[in-house]
């Protein structure tokens, strides 16, 4: 046990040199690019139990390790996650739910626990009841998150929710849709980085319309969610350039770094998914459509499909129906490093009895771990749950894996 406890002490310090220096960021281009990634979750964070089963690799590992902590250095985790609002928790739609499992004080307690457990950087909320959001910000800020909330109109009891951890990220500006909450997000301490790339992420966080026969409004929503970030980047883009009248979205919105989060109420047998995946407008509205149909931020990448978690499930299903609603896009300029392992029954297509005493949503969360060149510069490995952790324990990628 000895070696492998030096082996440990060793690896964080060496960590911890390389994080204040940038001699071997050279090194880091080679185990980029998602060719390593950890493989067997690490609940204490600092056992050695994959080198333990890898005496031959220990120097090899040992290597790895130093290279993917560097890279630790710098990035970002999200979980998004549908709450089922108070107003929508009956149990006449949930008859298998307790009167405590359906209970807003006792579910509101439960999602805060899951929340820090997971310890994400950014946290995309849907369905958060506006008349509850007070106490929940107040909680939610005890965490050490700022929170937004999504402006509604026509008295609409819920809405969308953004909460941002303040010691990395600040929200510079916020815009509310109808079915969306656009916020623009900065690192307080970005890395230093050539001109013009210390970057904002634009993020979106989404609740589509529901109804099975909503198709064409779901993709209505889609296209001026779209449409909107393209001005915001165009217009950054202008405003740096000392060109504040001279927007051209179709041309600055192809290097922005974007992520849209939520639930989309589609699955990826829908024509929709095609379209935010390929750029491929779906058929059935070609003749209906006004303007034109093609997106400079298409196509996004399915951050699930393009990086499948490293243990647990494959993610069949977020719904309690046993489908697949939430999702995680990213625009070319966001490196996903990592989703997020998911419950057991996100691995199952059947439909699952949610809430329930462990599962305080009809929704299950997800979430990715991600960077993209306006990151924060602060240290966020160490004390980070396992899913966060780019660690020792990391192997290389499984290459070829079928998508879902």
């Amino acid at each position: 046990m000895a070696d492998y406890w030096l082996l440990n002490c060793l690896y964080s310090r060496i960590q911890k040199w390389l994080q204040e220096t940038s001699r071997f960021r050279g090194y880091l281009a080679q185990f980029r690019n998602g060719r390593l990634c950890c493989a067997t979750p690490d609940k204490g964070h600092r056992r050695l139990g994959a080198v333990r089963r890898h005496r031959p690799l220990l120097a090899p590992m040992f290597a790895v390790a130093v290279a993917i902590g560097l890279s630790a250095v710098h990035h970002v985790s999200l979980v998004t996650w549908n709450l089922l609002a108070p107003c929508y928790a009956t149990a006449t739609k949930y008859p298998w739910a307790s009167p405590d499992e359906l209970a807003w004080p006792a579910r509101r307690k439960r999602i805060l626990s899951k929340l820090a457990e997971m310890d994400a950087d950014v946290v995309c909320l849907q369905e958060v009841e506006i008349a509850t959001w007070m106490e929940l910000e107040q909680q939610l800020r005890d965490l050490g998150y700022d929170g937004v909330l999504q402006q509604t109109s026509r008295g609409h009891p819920v809405a969308n929710a953004v909460c941002v951890r303040r010691s990395a990220l600040e929200v510079v500006r916020v815009e509310s849709r109808s079915r969306a909450l656009i916020t623009v997000l900065r690192a307080r301490e970005a890395p230093q980085r050539a001109p013009g790339m210390a970057s904002p992420l634009y993020l979106a966080n989404v609740h589509l319309e529901a109804s099975a026969e909503k198709g064409a409004t779901r993709l209505a929503q889609l296209r001026k969610l779209l449409r909107r970030i393209e001005l915001q980047c165009a217009t950054d883009v202008a405003n740096g350039n000392g060109r504040s009248r001279d927007l051209s979205p179709e041309a600055d919105a192809h290097d922005a770094a974007v992520v849209i989060a939520g639930d989309f109420n589609f699955d990826r047998t829908s024509e929709l998914h095609s379209f935010l995946s390929t750029g491929s407008f779906p058929a059935v509205e070609q003749g209906r459509t006004k303007g034109t149909t093609e997106y400079a931020l298409l196509p996004l990448n399915d951050a699930y499909l393009e990086t499948p978690p490293p243990w647990g499930p494959t993610v069949r299903s977020t719904y309690r129906n046993g489908r697949l609603l939430d999702f995680v896009w990213t625009s070319s300029a966001v490196e996903i490093l990592r989703t997020m392992p998911a419950s057991k029954l996100a691995g199952s297509t059947r439909p699952h009895q949610l809430p329930s005493a462990t599962h305080p949503s009809d929704h299950l969360p997800i979430g990715a771990v991600f960077s993209w060149p306006g990151e924060p510069a602060h240290d966020v490995s160490g004390l980070r749950p396992a899913w966060q952790q780019l660690s020792i324990e990391s192997v290389v990628k499984r290459r070829g894996t079928p998508k879902q």
